[in-house]
């Protein structure tokens, strides 16, 4: 009976080989509407008509504004109810009019900042997930300087510190950062060029990440350079006195740069070369110039466009000899192809003939592409596979018929946001997110089934025997 027991033990282990059941996981969106013209607005009047190009999401939260006639207005969706932020009902903090136009609006999480109209004047506002506060107008003293700001340039946000630009009389010009309660001086024209000769004398959009501020700012005598102000320490990232990591001479040009957490992407080079680089928060590395090979490609990078990072992870749009184009991603080690024009279209026939600035988050990617067709539409790279979020097959949430023409998306985590048009006449503005369905799928063959009924015969013989 022992040697009958180990027998059928030995069988139904070697079932179980046989039997070899997988789990994958099947990936795809749903698509739902935040508004469109049917669309009531949120403490204003009608539907809305028409809304700018320009749609930020984090996390669920998703905000824009719109333009219909006689009302503008920012609006925040947060992931199940739309409200508005500011329209040209609201009041401007700390002013006696109120706001007539808003521009370049930024978020971090429920945190939205934007700079508005009022009166002759503009300032920065921002809503800190409860209320509307004032960063700086017109009426703010200049931190360091003399007199008030005269003209501010639209912030960057990072939580609920905010960092612009701004301008005062007699050629004042610097960098500032508001915490959330104070605003403070970065750089100003006072402020002595880290490893270099004299003071800045010029700077470009800065961008902000957990407390740290990057920017692009120039010097006298051709200096150039990108520098990182972290707490009350400036310090040089690059400048012309830098070699470029992995190739020759020092850095000539210097694109403006894009921080996360620790992180600096910009793209830079000299007249025989040009790459893209990421300062770790430590050192400078080289992620692709024109002596790295195509992945999946022929030849070397030629040129090198947009950008994106997050988490360490660099994105970007390139091209190469032979009319090349692709996006590339630097997952943190490997440089890899995200997809290009041999890449064939998700859920179609055809490859793409076009691709657009690539967005990431984490290391998830977004972007446009179109074929020869038309079927353009918006895509989705999870660092594996590459998934459709929407194209000209898909049939528009709350709408009617399919989309004729989607937006360059924008990303957060496997959430990606776009503007959507569709006929007669319909525009709106929809969010996408990633779902995951278990799905079983035997990988059992049809000789491994024979072989198991042949199997389970002897056992049953064996049985039968023994107890006989």
């Amino acid at each position: 009976m022992r040697k009958e027991s180990i027998k059928l033990m030995f069988l139904l282990a070697l079932l179980g080989l046989c039997v070899n059941v997988s789990q994958t996981e099947a990936q795809s969106f749903i698509l739902r509407k935040v508004a469109d013209q049917n669309t009531p607005i949120p403490g204003g009047s009608g539907n809305f008509t028409s809304f700018y190009f320009r749609l930020l999401v984090d996390g669920n939260n998703l905000v824009f504004a719109s333009a219909p006639s006689g009302q503008q207005g920012i609006y925040l969706f947060n992931g199940d109810t739309l409200r508005v932020l500011a329209d040209c009902n609201t009041e401007a903090p700390g002013s006696l009019g109120n706001f007539s136009g808003f521009e370049g609006w930024v978020m971090s999480g429920s945190n939205v900042a934007f700079l508005g109209s009022v009166g002759s004047g503009n300032g920065i506002y921002l809503f800190n997930g409860t209320a509307l506060i004032k960063v700086a107008d017109f009426n703010t003293p200049i931190p360091e300087g003399s007199g008030n700001f005269i003209h501010i340039n639209a912030p960057a946000i990072s939580g609920s510190s905010v960092v612009f630009e701004g301008f005062g009389s007699s050629g004042q010009r610097g960098i500032y950062l508001f915490n959330g309660t104070t605003l403070r001086k970065v750089v100003d024209f006072n402020t002595s060029i880290p490893e270099g000769s004299g003071n800045f004398t010029w700077f470009e959009s800065p961008g902000i990440s957990e407390g740290k501020v990057v920017f692009h700012a120039q010097g006298s005598s051709g200096q150039q350079g990108i520098y990182l102000s972290s707490g009350k320490t400036l310090s040089r990232i690059t400048d012309r006195n830098t070699p470029i990591p992995g190739g020759a001479g020092n850095f000539l040009s210097l694109g403006f740069p894009l921080i996360s957490g620790s992180n600096v992407a910009f793209i830079g080079g000299s007249y025989e070369q040009q790459g893209i680089y990421l300062f770790n928060g430590t050192i400078l590395i080289q992620l692709a110039d024109s002596n790295t090979p195509i992945p999946e490609g022929s030849g070397n990078f030629t040129w090198f466009e947009s950008r994106g990072i997050s988490e360490g992870k660099v994105v970007f749009h390139a091209q190469g000899s032979s009319g090349q184009q692709g996006i590339y991603l630097f997952n943190g080690t490997t440089l890899r192809k995200v997809a290009d024009l041999n890449t064939a279209i998700p859920d179609g026939s055809e490859k793409f003939t076009l691709l657009s600035p690539p967005v990431i988050s984490g290391g998830n990617v977004a972007f446009w592409g179109d074929t020869w067709s038309g079927q353009g539409g918006n895509y989705f790279f999870n660092g594996t596979a590459l998934i459709k979020v929407a194209d000209s097959n898909t049939p528009i949430p709350e709408g009617s018929g399919n989309f004729t023409t989607v937006s360059w998306p924008v990303i957060s985590s496997a959430n990606v946001a776009f503007f959507g048009n569709g006929e007669p006449a319909q525009q709106g503005i929809y969010l996408a997110s990633l779902q995951f369905g278990s799905v079983i799928v035997p990988t059992m063959t049809e000789w491994g089934i024979i072989a198991l009924i042949i199997l389970l015969g002897i056992a049953s013989f064996a049985i039968s025997k023994n107890n006989g």
